[in-house]
């Protein structure tokens, strides 16, 4: 990682809000609050000026939506990682803004660890999605696929889609084999087969796989 800090830049026009995470985030070292906006038309401005290495932008801004304000960051300053951070946790928010440049997503309710978490690995060339938000996304995978709604894609199996729902728990094979009354081979041939028709290599692809399916309907 980059020995200088990383320069964050924060858009919400609820100054406690705002104050609240400039004061979180200024506790650790390897973080430096650049900047701080209230409406979307600053925000572009600001962004502009002291380019930030990670934008927690609010989806709610009182002048435009902060899903149209990711894309016009994305074409102003395209190195600046931007996190959706809303009170909002309906798929159908986080796929908006995904959509149009966003690469990371927390709720106003997530913790200042997962908050920070979610900066270092945006700032690392990765994507984070809250902890909350991926579990309502499986979820509601899981069970569009079982109600026969718009597939996962592959076919699977409504136990295969039991199996996932466990490791998505984080449950051993061995755990699954036991709740389900089976044996931990039959587990694992599940698993075969679901990474199979995902065209997976483990469990972590296959959930984010399973996670990020609702971002390209």
């Amino acid at each position: 990682m980059n020995m200088h800090p990383i320069k964050i830049m924060i858009a919400d026009d609820h100054t406690l809000v705002t104050e609240m995470w400039s004061a979180l985030l200024d506790q650790d070292d390897r973080l430096k609050i650049v900047a701080t906006t209230v409406n979307g038309e600053e925000t572009l401005a600001k962004v502009q000026q002291v380019r930030p290495d990670v934008l927690l932008l609010d989806i709610e801004l009182p002048d435009m939506s902060g899903i149209d304000v990711v894309k016009m960051v994305r074409k102003y300053s395209p190195g600046t990682r931007v996190i959706g951070v809303s009170m909002h946790t309906q798929p159908a928010y986080l796929k908006k803004m995904m959509r149009n440049g966003a690469v990371g997503y927390v709720s106003k309710t997530s913790s200042r660890e997962e908050m920070l978490k979610a900066i270092f690995e945006v700032a690392s060339g990765k994507t984070y999605i809250c902890q909350q938000m991926q579990q309502l996304i499986t979820q509601n995978v899981i069970e569009n696929e079982i109600g026969g709604n718009k597939p996962t894609n592959g076919n699977l199996t409504l136990r295969e889609l039991e199996v996932i729902r466990q490791i998505e728990k984080g449950h051993s094979s061995k755990e699954i084999a036991e709740l389900f009354n089976v044996s931990q081979k039959t587990v694992e041939m599940h698993r075969y087969n679901i990474f199979k028709k995902l065209g997976v290599k483990s469990s972590l692809q296959m959930l984010d796989h399973v996670r990020t399916n609702l971002l390209l309907e």
